[in-house]
């Protein structure tokens, strides 16, 4: 349990980070990065719900998205799943996604199942509806190594701010 505290206190401290900025240069366009999207499939048995957190490079065709998702696992009232994810994004409003992550069971910690993510993304850069699909499958490293194939669909929103960054 002090291990899975540890793992959501650096996940969330990540996520806190998204909305500092160093400079004001009021004639950059403003960039929206938190979103919330519902997925079927992908990260989860069936559904999760996730909040994503776009991290802006100098690159303008390149992004960073560190994603944190949740779902119930259906098997006992306390089967909850935590998925925090790292995305490397790239394009302006339809990008290509590639990235990795875990699956962790909070009831048993110990059957972390990783994560990868290989697909596109839809999400306007002034805010708005967001959209995903990609080809997800999960590695399971225990007993013996399971490759299984999993597919995910997102729709969510991209929440608009007024600040220019």
């Amino acid at each position: 349990m002090k291990g899975l505290i540890q793992i959501l206190v650096v996940a969330f401290s990540l996520l806190g980070t998204c909305n500092l900025f160093g400079q004001d240069n009021s004639n950059r366009i403003a960039i929206n990065r938190n979103s919330v999207f519902i997925e079927f499939g992908g990260n989860a048995p069936f559904i999760s719900l996730n909040y994503d957190c776009l991290i802006r490079t100098k690159k303008e065709n390149l992004k960073y998205a560190l994603t944190v998702g949740a779902t119930h696992h259906f098997n006992d009232i306390f089967d909850i799943l935590v998925a925090p994810q790292f995305n490397v994004l790239i394009g302006r409003n339809l990008m290509a996604e590639a990235g990795t992550g875990v699956t962790i069971p909070i009831s048993y910690i110990e059957d972390w199942v990783y994560i990868l993510r290989f697909g596109g993304r839809y999400q306007k850069i002034g805010g708005g509806m967001m959209y995903r699909l990609a080809f997800t499958p999960l590695i399971s490293p225990h007993n013996e190594m399971i490759f299984f194939p999993m597919f995910g669909v997102s729709i969510g929103y991209t929440f608009k701010c007024n600040k220019k960054k």
